[in-house]
């Protein structure tokens, strides 16, 4: 069911200082290659078009062809067919882009279109997001998985907050209380499906709309006071930022305190976790407070706080750049890339363009439909505030799904040491379990956590929670992660490197040490 025809805004800031540089960076790759190799490069260009090159099976290979000779795995993208418009951004307009980037961006692009198909997985409103904000489109099923979005949704909040009574008081939400006891209090998700209705540039004043949009205040107001003594949101900070975003994005304003919240979270660096910093984080309440001043939904005494605060993050993430070019890593990095997106300060930011180099070598690590998701605005030089003025008119309706190959199963088994931590004062013990555990050669971390489970003594247990981005790991040897008590089970390869996957998309190697932490953010 459609929301309503796009109508006209104003266009957002250009993305070209973005794409162009991206762009150039590709154009010294293939020159690069073409020294290394000897031989001489195909760059098509917008006459000539991609049709040339078939799909080469799995998403692995990179638009750039020998003559007489398959393209070697390069930079992790297969190159399907495209249409002559292809190098071109539409909505808002862009810069041509280098070929082997256009052909990386389609592929995974029509990647993601095939996992949105699939009817087993529960519709996630970043997926929607990720497909709105992509230079090409499949009209037909966007529509249909918009429709899916609606049916999760909708029927949920079409009762106004005085006919569904007190939530908060019918969740139990006291400080006892497991993660599953407020799963009700989604600030987060419903901010993101709100962005996504926006993205179909519904009608001024949509009733449906007011309606969410008054239940996103309820809940920003409700997260904040289901914590107010520890000073933290119940959910976590990422979810109250895609709130004040969403709220944003919708040109609705919020109450000051609200923000303020927000803004001194972001000054007194309470953004971190026991791992690090979470630039994810950092990056949503960026871009939530460049919106706020750009629209002008906040007085100019605050404006420039936010300003200050916004150039803050920038300075941070380019000082904490690796030397791999990522911006803590490859799944994080997206989110950073959206704030110099956002602020319009990619092409005075070399960094930029180091992230962008590194994500397109690296693209093969975005794999799943949330990674994909996750991925991609950064990818076609778009942020979450390009949807407050997006235009949905003349979009080209020229993508089509493209599905991955299943990953071959490896004969033999492997042997994988699971090692549980609890680190936290009130554990009875660091160390609960250290084992070998035997598992078959394509085991995910998930298979290997079942096959522990009939390898005792001692007898190992863990218990999972159904999310759209797949399985979590909500408690192991009977502790479960609290998201009152803001516990959590970090996943890590030894000695202490984050997975950034989940339990279900994570393949150890053979003699690979992983660690389940009990941690706190």
């Amino acid at each position: 069911m459609s929301l309503g025809s796009g109508q006209p805004q104003q266009p957002p800031a250009s993305p070209t200082g973005c794409l162009g540089l991206s762009a150039f960076l590709l154009h010294v790759m293939y020159i690069v290659y073409s020294l290394f190799w000897g031989q001489r490069l195909e760059l098509w260009g917008p006459e000539e078009g991609l049709q040339r090159a078939g799909v080469h099976g799995r998403v692995g290979v990179l638009g750039v062809h020998r003559h007489h000779s398959p393209a070697p795995p390069v930079l992790g993208a297969a190159v399907p067919r495209r249409s002559p418009a292809l190098l071109t951004l539409h909505s808002p307009p862009g810069p041509v882009e280098a070929p082997g980037q256009a052909a990386v961006l389609r592929a995974l692009s029509s990647r993601l279109l095939a996992l949105a198909a699939d009817p087993e997985r529960e519709p996630d409103p970043s997926v929607y997001l990720a497909l709105r904000l992509a230079g090409e489109h499949d009209l037909r099923r966007e529509q249909q998985y918009l429709a899916r979005l609606q049916d999760a949704f909708q029927h949920r909040y079409s009762r106004s907050l005085q006919a569904a009574g007190d939530p908060w008081h019918d969740a139990a939400g006291t400080e006892h209380s497991t993660s599953t006891d407020v799963e009700w209090l989604e600030t987060g998700r419903l901010a993101l499906y709100l962005l996504g209705l926006r993205a179909t540039c519904p009608p001024p004043e949509h009733k449906p709309l007011r309606s969410l949009v008054t239940w996103l205040k309820y809940y920003l107001e409700e997260d904040w006071a289901g914590s107010r003594r520890h000073g933290h949101p119940i959910t976590s900070y990422y979810q109250y930022g895609l709130g004040v975003l969403a709220l944003c994005v919708h040109r609705k304003r919020v109450r000051e305190e609200v923000i303020r919240r927000l803004l001194a979270a972001e000054q007194h660096a309470k953004f971190g976790y026991s791992a690090g910093s979470a630039i994810d984080t950092e990056a949503v309440a960026a871009m939530a407070f460049t919106c706020l001043e750009q629209e002008r939904l906040v007085g100019s005494t605050l404006a420039a706080e936010l300003r200050a605060a916004v150039h803050g993050v920038r300075k941070r993430m380019v000082e904490a750049q690796g030397e791999d070019g990522f911006f803590g890593n490859v799944y994080s990095t997206p989110w950073a890339m959206q704030v110099f997106i956002a602020t319009n300060s990619c092409e005075a930011q070399a960094p930029y363009g180091r992230a962008m180099a590194a994500l397109l070598r690296h693209a093969g690590a975005f794999s799943t439909a949330a990674t994909l998701a996750q991925a991609l605005p950064a990818l076609h030089g778009r942020s979450y505030l390009h949807i407050a003025s997006m235009r949905c008119e003349e979009e080209l309706d020229t993508l089509t799904p493209i599905s991955p190959e299943p990953l071959s199963e490896l004969p033999g088994n492997k042997t994988v040491r699971l090692v549980v931590e609890c680190p936290l004062p009130s554990c009875p013990q660091r160390w609960l379990y250290d084992h070998a555990v035997l598992a078959p050669a394509s085991a995910t971390l998930l298979d290997v956590l079942r096959a522990a489970t009939e390898q005792g003594p001692p007898d190992f247990t863990f218990d999972t929670q159904d999310t759209p981005q797949g399985p979590y790991l909500s408690g192991v040897l009977g502790l479960e992660a609290q998201q009152q008590k803001r516990k959590y089970w970090q996943l890590l390869t030894a000695p202490s490197t984050s997975l950034q996957m989940g339990i279900a998309d994570y393949r150890p190697c053979d003699g690979e040490t992983l660690i389940l932490r009990l941690s706190q953010w």
